[in-house]
This record gives structure tokens, sequence and C-alpha cells, in this order.
């Protein structure tokens, strides 16, 4: 069953049922009928307070940082084609051409099918492609004048969430962050214009405790045409589908948060698969 028919099935006061599903859609980028029931293993809850922790400067500095290590990273150069030789792999761009002995593809499932293949993927991943939805997502960041509480608040009706946290001195930093997820919720908040002031002017009413200086800056994966949207929605069929990833198809490795039931939509889900690309291609050169 999807989520939300759990979520029927459940005696809960409307306050709680209102919460509840504004938080997962939240979190699941889509509305609860649109994710199926066993996905719901990749979210952890527990009683009290808790501790959480970010990546000292932002997510990205991971990517950063792994791509230092390497001898060449190669950005803003779309992939048009993916060819199988013998020897190997040969990577077309608009102007150029690659060749490697074994290709990891990770580009997100919602950009896979802009990529032409010889031969063809199989028709299993082609269906498991084709069945495989993103959901939808944007965040806002706003810059504070003063260091603000730590808090964190749902909104139930757009629905989204925003909360402020700590730098790496202890200190909170001087910023509230918000994220919206599912098409509803983006309409709602108008986060695909960008000049529009609807999610901003919302965040400050719902926090007045909090000094705003003015200067935010929003995102949309929506509008990013490289991505299309924010991460898996992982529905049944989906769920079902996602296996024909774990194999190569000859000398192409899948990877990314899409190739994982269990951790789709997560970086962990990203980061594991990488690892085990990594270890596929590592027990072919051996055998």
């Amino acid at each position: 069953m999807s989520i939300q028919e759990m979520l029927d099935l459940l005696e809960l006061n409307p306050v709680h049922r209102r919460f509840i599903s504004s938080r997962l859609q939240g979190s699941y980028c889509a509305t609860l009928d649109e994710v199926g029931l066993r996905s719901i293993g990749t979210f952890a809850t527990h009683e009290g307070p808790g501790r959480y922790f970010r990546v000292d400067g932002g997510n990205q500095a991971l990517a950063r940082s792994l791509a230092a290590s390497l001898p060449e990273v190669i950005c803003n150069t779309p992939v048009t084609g993916i060819k199988q030789v013998t020897e190997g792999v040969i990577v077309s761009t608009e102007n150029e051409t690659f060749l490697a002995d074994k290709l990891v593809l990770s580009a997100p499932i919602s950009v896979i099918n802009k990529i032409r293949f010889t031969p063809a993927l199989p028709e299993d991943v082609l269906h498991a492609i084709a069945v495989t939805k993103l959901g939808s997502a944007a965040k806002l960041s706003a810059v504070l004048t003063e260091e603000p509480p730590l808090l964190a608040k749902q909104d139930s009706d757009a629905p989204y969430w925003c909360w402020t946290g700590q730098v790496r001195d202890g200190l909170t930093k001087k910023a509230i962050t918000a994220f919206c997820g599912s098409e509803q919720a983006r309409k709602h908040l108008k986060t695909s214009d960008k000049d529009d002031e609807s999610w901003f002017e919302a965040i400050q009413a719902s926090c007045p405790e909090l000094q705003f200086s003015g200067n935010h800056v929003k995102k949309d994966w929506g509008d990013d045409p490289w991505v299309m949207g924010s991460y898996t929605v992982m529905n049944n069929e989906a769920y079902t589908a996602v296996n024909v990833f774990s194999k190569p198809f000859h000398h192409i490795y899948f990877a990314g948060e899409h190739a994982v039931a269990e951790l789709s939509g997560t970086m962990n889900g990203a980061l594991e698969t990488g690892v085990i690309a990594a270890e596929q291609i590592l027990a072919a050169e051996n055998d």
C-alpha cells in the first residue's frame, strides 16, 4: 500500500494527522499516495531531543573534496552518447569523445533518457527508468542580523518546514533555512518564480522572533534542466524495479540514490551505490 493508505487506517486526531502528513509529504517531495509504504524504512524516528550533523561548509564541500583528489574533472559538458565497444566505452559530448575501460553512470534518473546508448539499455533497465520518478522540492535560505535561537517549525498549510542551526564553533548561524516538498507545496509557495516573495514573507510571519536582513536566496530543483526534480519518489512499482541497477550492463555500472531502494533520496544512498560500483569494477578487473 501507499503511505497515504496506511495513514487513512490509523485513528489520529485531525491535528496529529495534518502534522504527520505535511512532514512526510515535505520529506518525500510528493503527495503520500505516490509513495510506497515500504520506503518509509528510510526514516528513523525517536522520542525526545536528538543530535544530527551537517557537513562543514555545506554538502558541496564533500563533492569538492572528492574532485580535488582526481586528475581532472570536466564540468558543464553534457554527455550526448555512450557507446560500448570491445575495448571499453566511448563517451560523446557535443564536441569531444572520451574512451574508458569502464563507466559509472550516476546521472539523475530523470535525464538518463537524454543520452543515446549503443547498444540500447536492456528492457528491464528502461522499464525501471520509466517508472522511477523524481519528487518536487525547493529551498530558501534567509540572512538574519542577529544570532537566532535554535528552532524548527513545520507549516502544515504549504507544507514546508524551516530551521536554524549551529556552525562549527557552537554558535547559531545567522540564517534560517526552509525546505518544501511536493508539487502542491511548490505551487502554493510559488517557488518557481524567482521574483515572488510569498515564501519569504510566510517565513517572516511564522518566525516573528527573528531579525531578517531581507537578503535571501531561493532554489527550485524543478527548474534545473540537468535534474528536473529533487530526488527519487519510490512508489511500489519503482521499488520493485530498482534491483536492475545492482548489476552492470557490460562496461556500464549504475550508481546514484535512485539505484538503491532502502536509501533512495539520501546522500548515504548515493555514496553507497558509488562504493558498490567501485567494488564491482575491482572484482571484474581481478577476474
